[in-house]
């Protein structure tokens, strides 16, 4: 996980683990049709270092969205405003 998350924040790293910590909720929740409040511990699965693969694929997923997002932006917003 040291390399995969080379160069990641402080804030980053915090958010990574909280959503990788959640994929066991969000399974029982889906296995069970419950919420999360109804969820006994004895319903959750460990956290597995696929949790925070999967998340950190929505992570880089998520952040290149915003890059192109950020860098598209003042074009598009040019783009329009030369068509108006």
């Amino acid at each position: 996980m040291v390399e995969r998350t080379a160069g990641y924040s402080g804030s980053d790293m915090r958010d990574l683990l909280q959503e990788a910590c959640a994929g066991p909720l969000r399974d029982a929740a889906r296995a069970t049709g419950a919420a999360f409040a109804d969820l006994k511990p004895e319903d959750l699965r460990p956290v597995v270092l696929r949790d925070f693969k999967v998340q950190q694929q929505e992570t880089i997923l998520i952040r290149a969205e915003t890059l192109e997002m950020r860098t598209c932006l003042p074009f598009c917003i040019s783009g329009s405003e030369a068509r108006a």
